[in-house]
């Protein structure tokens, strides 16, 4: 392969691989980043709603925004609270379920095909400034569960926060593992290396700043300390601190080995 011709890349849903499709137009681009749907409607739509309804504060916005973004999501259920000023991509893969609440300025991102979604189950939460961000994946956060300001969970696989976790401010989830075994290609160009996903049970706690990598499953009712980084799976009731994360006891009284989590 030439200089000139340059590497391909190797995710296909990067946007290193959206710039490598030279013949596309940039409104093209954007609505396949944006909104997701093609046609000149669905652009309209969205427009239209981000311009006009998404910053409209107070209690005119969050009615209009729980009528007027039906069709704009996959599934919008009854009593959900959407909050102003969130960023929509791909809307049409995002279902909210009944009762939910969104607070101000949360990021909703997917990029995939029509496998590729985000979940959000009856009466969760997602505090200001979250990000929910998935490639040709899914996350899901099920009934009850609390994700804290500004946290950012994202996955090339499956990513599921239990009923009733909690998830404080900041928090790191999942992520992606970037390849990095060649040298004659730039990192950025040689793609995911996902471990799929990470799985977080029900009614864990998951603390301020806390680092949960892919791969990882954090056990029914378990907690991690805050600004922990956990690389191993904590298994259940346990309490998990530290950098790398290690279980010092459990909830019912065990005392904790110290094994690496």
């Amino acid at each position: 392969m030439s200089e000139r011709e340059g590497p391909e890349p190797g995710d296909p849903h990067s946007f290193h691989a959206l710039a490598a499709q030279g013949s596309r137009s940039p409104l093209k681009t954007y609505q396949q980043v944006a909104v997701g749907a093609t046609g000149p409607l669905a652009l309209l739509r969205y427009e239209s709603l981000m311009l006009l309804v998404n910053d409209l504060p107070g209690l005119p916005g969050l009615w209009l925004r729980s009528k007027l973004y039906r069709p704009l999501l996959r599934h919008l259920g009854r009593g959900v609270a959407l909050g102003r000023g969130c960023v929509w991509r791909q809307p049409g893969k995002v279902s909210i379920e009944d009762g939910a609440v969104i607070d101000d300025g949360c990021t909703f991102k997917v990029r995939g095909g029509e496998e590729s979604g985000i979940w959000i189950g009856r009466q969760a939460f997602i505090g200001r400034g979250a990000l929910l961000n998935t490639r040709g994946g899914r996350v899901r956060v099920l009934e009850h569960a609390s994700i804290g300001p500004h946290a950012l969970l994202g996955t090339y696989g499956t990513l599921t926060v239990g009923r009733y976790c909690i998830l404080a401010a900041f928090c790191y989830i999942g992520g992606l593992n970037h390849r990095a075994d060649r040298l004659d290609l730039p990192i950025a160009l040689q793609g995911i290396d996902s471990k799929g996903g990470v799985t977080i049970e029900d009614g864990a706690w998951i603390g301020a700043g806390a680092v949960v990598l892919d791969g990882v499953t954090v056990g029914q009712g378990a907690i991690v300390g805050a600004g922990a980084v956990v690389t191993r799976d904590v298994p259940a009731l346990a309490i998990t601190t530290g950098v790398p994360a290690r279980v010092v006891r459990y909830r019912d009284g065990r005392p904790g080995g110290g094994e690496q989590a």
